[in-house]
């Protein structure tokens, strides 16, 4: 019964962020999918290319960690691309990470690729 649960909260929680507009709420939701493993709903959030890669991840045993936490710092927007400034974790000296996004046919998209 959990497991019917879990997947219509997920499917929920997909739903919502297909009808949000910003770039930092398609980064929280492509990390949350991440750290629990939901490799599909991630994907549905990237382009092609950083589909593959997750892909590549799930292959390789990814580390997932469904109690990861992650702060969105800061959002920077240039006309259809995008860069999201996030801390995993609470600690306030943690390193910041990025990830970097397109807009695609109205819609952000995660777009990483080997930089």
């Amino acid at each position: 019964m959990s497991r019917i649960k879990y997947g219509v909260v997920s499917l929920l929680m997909c739903g919502l962020t297909a009808c949000s507009d910003g770039p930092a709420d398609t980064a929280e939701q492509f990390l949350f999918e991440l750290s629990h493993c939901n490799f599909e709903n991630a994907k549905k959030l990237s382009t092609d290319l950083t589909g593959q890669m997750i892909d590549v991840m799930k292959m390789t045993g990814f580390p997932c960690d469904p109690n990861a936490e992650f702060e969105i710092v800061e959002k920077k927007i240039d006309g259809y691309q995008a860069v999201v400034s996030f801390r995993e974790g609470t600690n306030k000296d943690s390193e910041l990470q990025v990830i970097h996004l397109v807009k695609h046919d109205g819609v952000w998209k995660v777009n990483e690729q080997k930089r």
